[in-house]
């Protein structure tokens, strides 16, 4: 997700000899056809349906979510008002609308690799193979052995979620107080801040 934060074209702007893995290119599936075609090696990733959707199910309350943003921006659905069985299709519906996009994107491309994510060693062995890839073979494999937040519960990925706000919200505060075009505005601002400081404390004990 080397560009993740970048608002433009150069999004998809990446060095000679690069690897990406961005979930959101998903989305820009035209832009990276009229960027790359067949100049690029595509690797399309596919994980057990059943086993993306429970993982999905967890990240409802996150504000970075792809299954909320496609729930609320696509479905033009409320995920708060929905049922779990609603939930659950809805992340049905999301795991295969992506990828039919990707393999219709992938249909006339020349360097193709379909790797298997319960398979992962083998296909990315494979995938090392075909690009001749330099380095430590072994080093690479072992890192898919080590697992990122597995056990983390829908509780504990609120509330993360409403730290990373909260962070957030105190940026916003300083960037606004620093760009305030008046002295009236930038103290109206502050005053703002230090209550919003004061409440973040009230809430964090």
């Amino acid at each position: 997700e080397t560009n993740s934060w970048v608002i433009g074209y150069e999004r998809l702007d990446y060095p000679k000899a690069h690897s990406e893995v961005d979930n959101k290119l998903s989305w820009m599936l035209g832009l990276l056809d009229e960027r790359y075609g067949n100049e690029a090696y595509y690797v399309h990733l596919i994980r057990n349906k059943d086993a993306v959707v429970r993982s999905w199910d967890c990240l409802w309350d996150h504000s970075f979510s792809n299954i909320r943003f496609f729930t609320e921006g696509v479905l033009s659905n409320v995920p708060g008002l929905l049922s779990q069985s609603d939930k659950i299709r809805a992340g049905e519906i999301h795991y295969d609308t992506v990828r039919a996009n990707i393999e219709l994107f992938l249909r006339d491309k020349k360097y193709v690799k379909t790797i298997y994510f319960e398979d992962i060693e083998v296909g990315f062995t494979q995938f090392w193979t075909e690009i001749e890839a330099e380095g430590d073979l072994v080093a690479a494999l072992a890192e898919f052995k080590v697992k990122h937040n597995s056990g983390m519960t829908s509780d504990e990925v609120a509330n993360k979620d409403r730290e990373f706000q909260l962070d957030t919200q105190e940026k916003i505060f300083r960037k606004r107080i620093k760009e305030g075009d008046s002295f009236r505005i930038r103290f109206n601002l502050k005053c703002q801040y230090v209550l919003f400081k004061l409440s973040r404390l009230f809430v964090e004990s």
